[in-house]
């Protein structure tokens, strides 16, 4: 199964990276050298914090026993992955072109967002009605 998510990975981090790089030959493409939301936080520390992470993701990944979790962890480290390996390699995260109003984002802004809405989903889903309110 460690095989299996290795390479679901990979997949889905070479998606991310061929997506940013069919994006970048049209005008405007984005390199975020910022952390998250526009914040100023230094490029060597935001590489720490996604190894770290990426890392413990992966380490919950392979610990949990919760089938539903796994898939969703694996969308989180993929984003993670392809968005930390953008900063190593170009020193910033490169996002799609601005869609008029909407943020820039990329491939793996899309998998970290997907992951974490199941996560979420996942734990309501399992919470008993009467601890929800």
């Amino acid at each position: 199964m460690l095989r299996r998510d290795i390479a679901l990975i990979a997949v889905l981090v070479s998606a991310d990276f061929l997506s940013k790089g069919f994006f970048s030959a049209y005008p405007g493409p984005f390199c975020n050298a910022r952390g998250p939301w526009g914040i100023d936080i230094p490029n060597r520390i935001m590489i720490v914090f996604g190894v770290m992470f990426v890392s413990v993701t992966f380490l919950f990944r392979l610990h949990t026993r919760f089938p539903r979790f796994r898939s969703a962890s694996l969308l989180i480290v993929a984003g993670g992955l392809g968005n930390l390996l953008d900063r190593l390699v170009f020193g910033c995260v490169r996002d799609f072109p601005f869609i008029g109003w909407f943020p820039a984002f990329n491939g793996a802004d899309l998998l970290l967002t997907l992951g974490g809405a199941l996560v979420a989903y996942f734990m309501l889903a399992d919470m008993p009605a009467d601890d929800m309110l």
